[in-house]
């Protein structure tokens, strides 16, 4: 028998991803928009990161408006780490697909329920159905 997430990971709406933009690709992009050098640019950035482990070491949380907020935190095994909360105005603005322009796989699929990702699967695979926890709403 098939598990749920195998039919979620064959059918489950999904971003194509880019590659990751690195420092020196933000730093030129920034440096367009404000004026600055891209050098300049590469350096606030480096710097935003050492003023973040700074403040962070002292208990400080840092907000950068538009960005979000970043807290210190301690795990239970006594090393730091960081907490990151989006801001909300950046999470509204990349709520829906609407400004989205890469590419979505199933995004017919948005919505989906267990129920409606098992109709996809046993139709592909008759003979190997999907098999739903009992916990599931629905579930068998």
């Amino acid at each position: 028998m098939a598990t749920f997430i195998q039919a979620v990971t064959r059918y489950a709406p999904r971003l194509h991803r880019q590659p990751t933009i690195r420092i020196e690709e933000l730093a030129e992009r920034l440096a367009e928009l404000t004026g600055l050098r891209s050098s300049q640019a590469t350096m606030v950035l480096q710097e935003l990161s050492a003023a973040l482990v700074h403040y962070c070491r002292r208990g400080h949380g840092l907000e950068l408006p538009g960005i979000g907020f970043f807290r210190p935190s301690l795990r239970n095994d006594g090393r730091m780490r960081i907490l990151f909360r989006p801001d909300q105005r950046l999470l509204r603005e990349l709520a829906g697909l609407d400004g989205y322009r890469g590419a979505v796989s199933n995004v017919a699929n948005i919505g989906f329920g267990p129920l409606q990702y098992k109709a996809l699967w046993d139709a592909e695979h008759p003979d190997d159905p999907l098999e739903l926890p009992a916990n599931f709403v629905g579930g068998e």
